[in-house]
């Protein structure tokens, strides 16, 4: 390997954690208006609230074909924080913040889904 070869690779990398640095500066954390949070067992409709609501941590309990399944909405998220369903998958993806992310348990047939909402404009 060449010293252009290393230079070519550091200038790459640099740009590619500037990037990342920048996603995480400013789009990770702002609020996206309109956002909703689906939430579905069975294919029936639970309902659909905000995605934003401050001070809210709200549990809810579905009840599933291997046990429950318990949602949490909070401030700005919302995560699977148990469930009784044996690989825990949906337990495991953490916490749902933005438009197009969805946690689904599949053995309990429970679906929560991010909508809507517009991301803010950034200028980089």
């Amino acid at each position: 390997m060449k010293k252009g070869d290393l230079i070519l690779i550091g200038i790459v990398l640099i740009l590619s954690l500037f990037g990342i640095g920048m996603y995480y500066l400013f789009l990770s954390g702002q609020e996206v208006e309109g956002a909703r949070v689906i939430i579905e067992q069975e294919g029936e409709k639970w309902g659909s609230v905000p995605l934003f609501e401050e001070d809210r941590s709200e549990e809810i309990v579905f009840n599933g074909p291997v046990g429950e399944t318990v949602v949490l909405l909070g401030e700005d998220y919302v995560t699977v924080k148990h469930s009784d369903c044996p690989d825990q998958i949906c337990v495991n993806f953490g916490r749902a913040t933005r438009p197009g992310q969805s946690i689904t348990c599949l053995p309990n047939r429970v679906f929560v889904r991010i909508e809507g909402g517009e991301q803010p404009d950034v200028d980089f």
